[in-house]
């Protein structure tokens, strides 16, 4: 789905701001509002292909954890969470955009290699700079 298509503006951003709109009335709840667009935004996402979603969710899920970890930290403590954190995001970025980059740079010093074909996850790069 794309955001000119007519699915998209005639019945997917309708029921989501539709959705919003009655649990801003009904619970009054940010949070609840918060997951709601977290849920939509995961539909949206998988609606062209459900497989990397996991992965999205997975990643969305340890940012939060990380993030909860961080701010409950200070001085040192914080600078390692925060390294850490880092330190995951890039390298799951790097393993979806650079694997098969490294396995042919390797080949070519001589040990042969099999490519992964690793297909990068839509949307992992804007969500890991992000």
């Amino acid at each position: 789905m794309y955001f000119h298509s007519l699915k998209f503006v005639l019945i997917f951003l309708p029921l989501v701001l539709a959705g919003f709109l009655l649990l801003e009335r009904i619970t009054r709840s940010l949070d609840a509002r918060w997951a709601w667009l977290v849920v939509a935004s995961l539909v949206f996402y998988g609606s062209w292909n459900p497989s990397p979603v996991a992965l999205l969710a997975a990643s969305v899920a340890f940012n939060f954890a990380a993030g909860l970890l961080i701010a409950g930290r200070a001085g040192h403590a914080r600078r390692a969470a925060t390294i850490g954190a880092v330190a995951v995001d890039l390298g799951l970025l790097g393993h979806f955009k650079y694997v098969d980059f490294f396995v042919a740079n390797l080949a070519a010093l001589g040990p042969r290699l099999p490519f992964l074909h690793v297909a990068l996850s839509l949307g992992i790069s804007f969500y890991t700079f992000q």
